[in-house]
């Protein structure tokens, strides 16, 4: 029960972060940088205690909160990609026994954020949306 109240707590955090690094007024390490270590701390309680899952993660993480996939599609940010990207880093803590976990997270993050960017107009709402829901995957690794 109290892992459940710790992934809400850090998926506010990311949405929080999330915002913050796309709003202009705070730097975008907040999001690039902050976002990953709230995912690596929370992966830490839950379970991941490989020093080297959690670097890796976190910097396949900030590699993938850092682009939009935008050179792909002709200057259009898709979502879709993001969100499976940023999935994608969670294969170093998934390794090698959360399979049903991380296919799970994969299909959440790509989905979600794709069309909870795609339906939701206030950007506000957009970014925290888009970022909370980076401790949910993460829960699921070890609970699914």
């Amino acid at each position: 029960m109290i892992n459940i109240f710790v992934t809400l707590i850090c998926s506010v955090v990311c949405g929080l972060l999330g915002r913050m690094g796309g709003s202009g007024n705070y730097p975008r390490q907040a999001r690039i940088v902050g976002i990953p270590a709230i995912a690596c701390i929370l992966a830490y309680i839950l379970g991941c205690h490989s020093w080297l899952s959690l670097a890796l993660s976190f910097s396949l993480m900030a590699g993938a909160i850092s682009t939009y996939w935008d050179f792909l599609f002709h200057d259009v940010d898709n979502f879709f990609m993001h969100g499976a990207v940023i999935a994608l880093s969670l294969l170093p803590i998934a390794f090698p026994n959360h399979w049903l976990g991380f296919a799970s997270a994969v299909a959440l993050y790509t989905l979600w954020m794709g069309l909870w960017s795609k339906f939701t107009t206030n950007v506000v709402w957009e970014e925290c949306g888009r970022y909370a829901i980076i401790p949910i995957g993460i829960y699921l690794l070890y609970y699914v």
